[in-house]
């Protein structure tokens, strides 16, 4: 279902509370509507079982689909079979860290515009240059709190959204 609501909201600084007369002030409200009939797919790659779990369980009471992959030769190979509107990746994996394939899937014709959300323990700031040279278009550092994360992955997939009906 596509489309926008709009409301006209009116207040009264000193309202007539008798005839209930509308004060001056108007406020007009737009929402827009836009629903598919399936939630945004993110695919969750970390070669912890319990940040792997932690995250899916997050983003699927948040209502996105999520899948998994414990490093990025899993991920390569699910993104052979699914588009998903965001990737967030842990840094220090096993094999191709999430540094390289972040610079891996921006090389990829099909796969350049998916946001890659990084993930990770690293705090410093040549870590986060790192992220940001390879690709990702946030780092996000652990221990994190999952209002933050559930918020970001909120934002990025509604600007994806936008992208795609343009």
């Amino acid at each position: 279902m596509r489309g926008d609501v709009a409301f006209k909201l009116r207040f009264s600084r000193n309202s007539d509370r008798k005839t209930e007369k509308p004060g001056p002030f108007e406020v007009h409200i737009k929402v827009s509507t836009t629903h598919s009939s399936r939630p945004p797919l993110v695919l969750a790659i970390d070669d912890s079982p319990v940040q792997r779990r932690l995250v899916q369980d997050l983003l699927t009471r948040g209502g996105y689909a999520v899948k998994t992959a414990a490093n990025s030769e899993d991920a390569f190979t699910l993104l052979q079979s699914d588009m998903p509107a965001l990737i967030i990746s842990d840094v220090m994996m096993p094999g191709m860290s999430g540094h390289e394939l972040c610079r891996k899937l921006k090389q990829d014709p099909k796969l350049r515009n998916i946001p890659i959300v990084l993930l990770t323990a690293e705090t410093s700031l040549k870590d986060f240059s790192a992220g940001k040279d390879a690709g990702a278009v946030m780092y996000i550092t652990k221990p994190f709190k999952g209002e933050s994360l559930l918020n970001a992955v909120r934002m990025l997939c509604a600007s994806q959204g936008e992208l795609n009906k343009s």
